[in-house]
């Protein structure tokens, strides 16, 4: 008789929320609470009060900040559960004196995930960090829902002016305990904790007297800054990031390149035969993005593996506002940041 091969995956139900402050909205007295769209897994509504919020949510976030956040902060011997509890009625207490206009998003699903998980338990609840929670994967389920209603907001009411993220939430039920799920490789909120050191500052301080003065940088810098947002969206923070490598491209051409004429051209420089070879291709002497960020390119003593992968990334933006048929998931948004990130830092320094 063969035996069966144990199982290495149990399915579990999960709660997902998402909870956004509509900036500037009010509801009327009358509706403290708005249904918007609701069926037998998803429910969405405004709210006018926070008392909206599920108890596990406060749970979530006094997790976090007692277990991560704890290290750093001094509350004497009182025990790490006890601890948990005081936070939340802290949190409770402050969000019952808020006013507000919120949308909140509740998800009723099943996952997955493996048996052999790693987890710590405490009195009321287990916490996992383990990576192979398919987190993502929720995720995915319900961000089409989620944009497709924070879009009809967008459009129905006059003077939008956008909306930001209160909480966000994944909760798994393992035999009706919950199980509080931070897959984030040990983050805050999302966020990895970074602590600054005394070369952070000097940084910081350097390109601030930089950015501060010059407003074609500053606005460089806020493009990739913004593409960075916990909460932006894939796309935009795509497009934000482009937008800010073409600006910085496009606004110094014409001195970049008498720059480089005025040097003395090095035999050896990759991206000088590249643009020489390209001016001879071109008719009306009109330089192309690809051109422009080679001058660039030889200027700030980029590689040749940059120059490359700019090409790469300025042809997936070209197909994708050419209407040709793009994963927004798939969008190179790292690697746009990484190469910005290095050509604003260089350009900085450089001092044109």
């Amino acid at each position: 008789m063969m035996s069966s091969k144990p199982e290495t995956q149990i399915t579990f139900p999960y709660k997902h929320f998402f909870c956004y402050d509509i900036i500037g909205g009010a509801l009327p007295f009358s509706s403290n609470v708005a249904p918007i769209l609701t069926n037998q897994n998803t429910k969405s509504y405004l709210h006018a009060t926070l008392d909206q919020v599920p108890d596990y949510v406060y749970w979530s976030e006094a997790i976090r900040d007692v277990l991560f956040y704890g290290p750093y902060i001094d509350k004497g011997p009182i025990s790490k559960d006890q601890l948990i509890k005081n936070d939340i009625q802290i949190k409770k207490d402050k969000d019952s004196k808020k006013g507000v206009c919120c949308v909140s998003f509740e998800f009723d699903g099943e996952i997955s995930i493996e048996a052999a998980m790693r987890m710590a338990s405490f009195e009321d609840f287990d916490l996992t960090l383990d990576t192979s929670i398919p987190y993502k994967e929720i995720e995915r389920r319900h961000k089409p829902f989620i944009d497709g209603l924070l879009s009809s907001i967008s459009l129905a009411i006059p003077r939008y002016q956008g909306h930001k993220l209160v909480y966000q939430t994944t909760v798994i039920y393992r035999e009706g305990r919950p199980l509080h799920v931070f897959p984030f490789d040990f983050t805050l909120g999302g966020f990895t904790l970074i602590p600054f050191t005394d070369e952070h500052i000097k940084d910081i301080t350097r390109f601030a007297q930089k950015l501060t003065t010059h407003q074609e940088l500053a606005n460089t810098a806020r493009l990739l800054s913004k593409s960075f947002d916990k909460d932006a969206d894939q796309l935009m923070a795509f497009i934000a990031a482009w937008n800010s490598l073409e600006i910085l491209i496009n606004k110094n051409s014409k001195k970049l390149e008498k720059k480089l004429y005025e040097q003395k051209l090095r035999s050896d420089d990759s991206h000088v035969e590249y643009f020489i070879g390209r001016l001879k291709t071109l008719s009306d002497n009109r330089l192309k993005a690809n051109d422009k960020f080679a001058i660039l390119a030889s200027l700030l003593n980029l590689s040749v593996n940059d120059r490359i992968e700019f090409d790469r990334i300025k042809d997936i933006r070209d197909r994708l506002i050419h209407g040709n048929d793009i994963s927004i998931e798939k969008l190179p948004l790292k690697a746009i940041q990484t190469l910005l990130d290095k050509v604003l830092g260089r350009y900085i320094e450089a001092d044109f």
